[in-house]
């Protein structure tokens, strides 16, 4: 981009980046920052270590300088650079990592996978928190389904269905893992020496 232009990005009601084009020129542009050694070092075990702090300044700061955004999507960008760093350092890491103890690492995972025997619970205190999927970071349910506990329906009740249809999935999803861990766990072993 020439220097001094800086492209627009407009938000939704959710306060998520929504003009397609532009949107995607900033995670793009997001990724790049995100894998600057210089902007973003690796040698930190985890984004929220304090000492990460100035270079998140500095990497917001460098997306400001190419995008023109409303300030209060400032908490979004970081997150979304912050699930890119990581998703390079784990790139990284399977680039780069020593497969010795490739098999040692598959029998614990496949361990701790079996010992939650897909009984997980779901509880009506973790319904209100987390995230809506798909639909960018900051969108929590009681913002992309604001229904309030006061109106009719709306009490403790009424969730229990959900609770149990989400319990069901869960189960489902776990036994869909346990399978492709499996699958996984046997094509790699072809690759093993």
């Amino acid at each position: 981009m020439p220097p001094g232009i800086r492209i627009h990005i407009e938000v939704n009601e959710n306060n998520i980046p929504c003009n397609i084009p532009e949107s995607i020129l900033l995670g793009s542009y997001l990724g790049v920052v995100a894998r600057d050694h210089m902007l973003a070092p690796i040698t930190f075990p985890d984004w929220r270590n304090k000492g990460m702090e100035p270079f998140k300044k500095k990497m917001l700061a460098e997306v400001e300088s190419k995008f023109e955004f409303p300030g209060h999507i400032r908490h979004w960008i970081l997150q979304s650079l912050g699930v890119k760093w990581r998703n390079y350092k784990t790139t990284l890491k399977a680039e780069h990592w020593d497969r010795k103890g490739f098999e040692k690492f598959c029998q614990c995972e496949e361990t701790n996978l079996s010992s939650h025997n897909g009984l997980c619970e779901f509880s009506s205190k973790t319904e209100g928190n987390g995230r809506v999927r798909t639909q960018g970071f900051g969108v929590t349910p009681t913002r992309f389904f604001p229904q309030s506990k006061t109106e009719e329906g709306g009490g403790s009740g009424s969730n229990f269905g959900q609770i149990a249809s989400l319990r069901e999935e869960f189960r489902s999803f776990h036994d869909n893992q346990m399978r492709e861990f499996g699958s996984f766990r046997d094509e790699m072993k072809q690759f093993m020496p």
